[in-house]
């Protein structure tokens, strides 16, 4: 298997305690069933390519730039020489200059997961260090990372015998639950239900496996209507869920008690994306 690349590299630091490092994704891409767009006559792939559109014109990768928009169809270049001018400090290093407990983490901010592993034997003194002190105080740390021509918060705690580094989204860019849950203040709801409902959910309850609980039923299904196209069979299509069935509150919590089973977490996916033999 290839080895993930490096998307980052240069220095860990806190206080003056240095360590270079290499950020690596630690998230793979899933092998998928893609559907291609076709030409409808022909059954030829569609190459997508952009194009100009006021010439409508094909433009060659070649003659690409990068612009900002100041004002409505007003665009200032910005060449890659200019973007490697740019100095900020997080763009070659990640400083740990605050610690706080893992809980205190809205997990609604979390964002994207990658590798924080020592550059070379020189810096593995100084990461053991840091990670061992780290899971000493029982703490993570917020710092900064410059990828993709974006900076971000970045959580660093420590996780098996490494760090991981998760960039976080910016309290902009994550809409107000305040505003999203406005009108929902004032429901009363029953206490003897709540307790019922509870133990419903104590029956359902176990140990969080994402190999075990992770299913893509689309795929599946996705896949087995392909292969039975490839062999020029009828597509058999999976039964629709029944339809739901509303009744009143205090019913549905009865029915529940006495139905539910805990779901069935040994069920293995079922196709592969080896279409071609």
């Amino acid at each position: 298997m290839m080895a993930p690349r490096t998307v980052w590299k240069g220095y860990l630091s806190l206080a003056r305690i240095n360590c270079a490092v290499r950020v690596q994704p630690a998230v793979a891409r899933m092998d998928r069933l893609g559907l291609q767009p076709l030409n409808r006559t022909t059954l030829n792939r569609v190459q997508l390519r952009p194009y100009d559109p006021q010439t409508g014109r094909e433009i060659g990768r070649d003659a690409l730039l990068k612009g900002y928009e100041f004002e409505p169809g007003r665009f200032v270049v910005v060449e890659e020489r200019d973007l490697a001018e740019l100095q900020v400090e997080s763009m070659r290093n990640i400083v740990l200059d605050r610690f706080l407990d893992p809980s205190a983490i809205d997990t609604a901010y979390l964002d994207t997961p990658y590798y924080l592993l020592p550059e070379a034997p020189a810096s593995a003194g100084s990461y053991a260090l840091i990670h061992a002190a780290m899971v000493r105080a029982k703490r993570c740390a917020i710092g900064h990372i410059v990828l993709g021509g974006r900076e971000y918060a970045a959580l660093v705690q420590p996780r098996g015998r490494g760090l991981i580094l998760t960039t976080l989204r910016a309290a902009a860019e994550l809409r107000s639950g305040d505003t999203a849950f406005a009108g929902l203040a004032g429901q009363e709801v029953d206490g003897e239900l709540v307790e019922k409902t509870a133990q419903i959910i104590g029956r359902l309850s176990g140990a969080f496996d994402p190999r075990r609980d992770f299913r893509e039923r689309f795929q599946e299904a996705l896949f087995q209507l392909a292969q039975a196209k490839i062999r020029g069979e009828k597509p058999v299509f999976p039964q629709p869920a029944p339809a739901v069935r509303t009744v009143a509150l205090g019913e549905a919590v009865a029915s529940s008690l006495h139905q539910v089973e805990p779901p069935d977490r040994t069920a293995k996916p079922r196709y592969t994306t080896a279409l071609r033999q």
